[in-house]
């Protein structure tokens, strides 16, 4: 039961990274380089943000998100 699962789980997976591949290059076929740029800069900068509120989250009390 757990390998349809599992396989389920890459084959989701998989789509994901392949539609952020074609959509970048998509986005590189439109844009300028410099404007390639600041998407990526904007996108590092989102990944880095939900990091450290993850990271936060994770040591801080569950009581101060009102979860008990």
């Amino acid at each position: 039961m757990a390998l349809p699962i599992r396989l389920i789980n890459v084959g989701i997976r998989s789509v994901v990274l392949l539609s952020r591949f074609f959509f970048l290059f998509a986005l590189a076929k439109m844009l300028d380089p410099a404007e390639i740029g600041k998407y990526g800069l904007l996108v590092a900068a989102v990944i880095i943000l939900i990091w450290k509120f993850l990271a936060y989250a994770k040591e801080t009390p569950k009581a101060f998100f009102g979860f008990g």
